[in-house]
């Protein structure tokens, strides 16, 4: 989900053609309803396909290790995925980043200054003015009668989701 949401303001501000890389072909579906963006099941692996800009948003060895793989000579890597663990970097893959100057910048994934500027404020804002459209990366609603139901799926990986949303005080939701 945050790659995806990554992969949605990078179009919003100016990218040009934008990849979302993924391990199943379920995800798919969700990521292609967005004009400019497109999927790569298991493509990321490929050597031959470099990028001028790389997100990582898992913050396992392996993708850290895709993105670096991935990036042009001179590009930039952006790592913002929670680490999985501790990371470490073989002696080739360090060698990548010096031998292709690489520029690597972390980031937090949201930013809380103020009441008047935040991420959140303005992913809100954006969403309200129907700039980024959201909508079809909840794959999953249920009501606070089905909360177990839902932290269950999240929690066992029991199918595929993207986001689960929680509905309070409704009886008629969308599933």
């Amino acid at each position: 989900m945050i790659g995806i949401a990554a992969a949605l303001w990078a179009k919003k501000l100016g990218a040009g053609q934008v990849y979302v890389c993924g391990r199943t072909e379920e995800k798919k579906r969700i990521v292609e309803q967005f004009d400019g963006i497109s999927y790569l099941v298991g493509a990321c692996d490929a050597a031959d396909d470099e990028y001028d800009i790389v997100i990582e948003a898992v913050g396992t060895p392996e993708t850290i290790n895709q993105a670096l793989h991935s990036t042009v000579p001179g590009g930039r890597i952006v790592l913002m995925g929670n680490p999985s663990g501790d990371i470490c970097l073989p002696k080739n893959t360090y060698w990548r980043i010096l031998r292709k100057q690489l520029q690597i910048t972390g980031t937090w994934n949201s930013s809380y200054g103020s009441e008047y500027f935040s991420d959140w404020l303005t992913a809100i804002k954006s969403i309200e003015k129907g700039e980024m459209k959201v909508e079809s990366l909840v794959t999953h609603y249920f009501n606070q009668n089905d909360l177990e139901r839902g932290i269950h799926l999240m929690a066992e990986h029991t199918e595929m989701y993207c986001k689960v949303m929680t509905i309070w005080n409704q009886e008629d939701i969308r599933r």
